[in-house]
């Protein structure tokens, strides 16, 4: 919420339209700037919530990866296990 920002809205005249209505309507500002503002704000979140994304991403693949060859080794281990000719006493 803005404390600039009395009320904000959007309509979109048709849907086969690219066009979309914004009223903004300030406490004072200029709604152009205030707009530009929150516009601004928008991006920087973007690009945050963006490479907290990327970063867990990167770190479920690496985890993933990890998970993957410590299973493989220990399917070579089991294989090499049944491999082997135990005498039983």
């Amino acid at each position: 919420m803005c404390p600039r920002v009395t009320l904000a809205g959007y309509s979109i005249p048709h849907p086969s339209l690219e066009c979309v209505n914004v009223r903004v309507q300030t406490t004072g500002d200029p709604a152009r700037e205030v707009l530009k503002d929150a516009c601004q704000e928008l991006m920087l979140m973007n690009r945050h919530v963006r490479s907290v994304f990327h970063k867990a991403v990167s770190e479920f693949k690496e985890e993933h990866a990890r998970l993957k060859a410590e299973e493989e080794e220990l399917k070579k281990q089991r294989d090499l296990l049944e491999s082997m000719d135990f005498e039983s006493n």
